[in-house]
């Protein structure tokens, strides 16, 4: 893409984010693929540019945009190009994942959904969508609990997620803003005000330990990354 000739390398890279559990690995390792490449040609590439490519690497920009820009972002992709917005995610909010020891492929995800959709659920999952948008650039977390709801693909991938019921069930009685399935699962991340998340951490860690149901999941605890 940039005309520059390039004999190659050899890498040797650790991956801390664990793959096919619908935390973004894929895009991850396009980013810092992207962003390696053009620190060793000399920065030929900007931003924008390498969002692009990202996008075409990956197929959408759903994950690879957020990856190199940070924060919430919303974005598009048309023609090859990529319209995104971003908003930094104030430091209300901390995100809780419950991540379960075994992989679920894309692919498999994928096969799990309906080649059709009513008008009703897609109208449903519209609304929702913009309102989640706005809310977040509102920094009305109060309006997750509503926004976060959705109708179009979890019902469907949530039985392939052992237990992921009992997550559900489980986050919602400590009191989270909103839980739905990250990506296209198998992780179940939970969205909580800042100033519980210690007691939901306390409790959602000893129900993971004590009920037998659970004890395939991890708890992890994150803030958001607003530099990308």
């Amino acid at each position: 893409r940039c005309g520059r000739p390039f004999r190659g390398l050899h890498i040797r890279q650790e991956n801390r984010i664990p793959t096919a559990r619908g935390l973004g690995s894929s895009s991850a390792c396009i980013a810092g693929g992207l962003l390696g490449a053009n620190e060793l040609l000399g920065r030929p590439c900007e931003l924008a540019q390498l969002v692009d490519l990202a996008a075409a690497m990956e197929g959408h920009p759903d994950n690879s945009t957020p990856a190199l820009l940070g924060g919430f972002v919303v974005s598009a992709y048309d023609e090859g190009h990529v319209y995104s917005l971003k908003k930094t995610i104030a430091p209300g909010i901390t995100f809780a994942a419950f991540i379960p020891d075994f992989k679920l492929l894309t692919e498999k995800a994928r096969a799990a959904l309906p080649k059709m959709v009513s008008h009703a659920d897609a109208v449903y999952n519209l609304s929702r969508a913009a309102l989640l948008a706005t809310a977040f650039c509102e920094e009305r977390y109060d309006f997750l609990p509503v926004a976060a709801k959705d109708s179009l693909h979890q019902q469907y991938r949530l039985p392939l997620i052992e237990g992921g019921e009992a997550v559900f069930a489980l986050a919602d009685g400590l009191g989270a803003l909103a839980t739905f399935i990250s990506g296209a699962g198998p992780t179940i991340l939970s969205v909580v005000r800042t100033a519980e998340a210690n007691v939901f951490f306390e409790r959602a860690q000893a129900a993971l330990e004590s009920d037998e149901e659970l004890a395939h999941f991890t708890l992890h605890r994150f803030v958001a990354d607003n530099e990308g």
